[in-house]
């Protein structure tokens, strides 16, 4: 499930009342790009590597939303930006 389908379905859990979302809680469990760029900035590290991200709906070979959350990271960070697949070796 990526995050647009995430956050529709906390939303609607919330408007139902129920307080113990799993939607919600695995939301509130990631760390948003532009934490990532802020975290990574103030500890002057070089390299930032990012996996299992929540992302919204794949649109290609390239998904946009990936874009968007290195986009996020850069806003606040300069170095490099790795975004891990299976498999990937460093």
């Amino acid at each position: 499930m990526d995050s647009i389908r995430f956050t529709a379905v906390a939303k609607a859990d919330a408007a139902a009342g129920k307080t113990d979302s799993l939607a919600k809680g695995v939301l509130e469990a990631h760390t948003a790009p532009g934490d990532v760029g802020r975290i990574a900035a103030e500890a002057k590290v070089k390299t930032v590597v990012v996996y299992h991200q929540l992302t919204g709906p794949r649109t290609g070979a390239l998904d946009a939303s990936i874009s968007t959350f290195i986009d996020g990271i850069r806003a606040q960070f300069n170095g490099e930006v790795i975004v891990g697949q299976d498999l990937l070796v460093l």
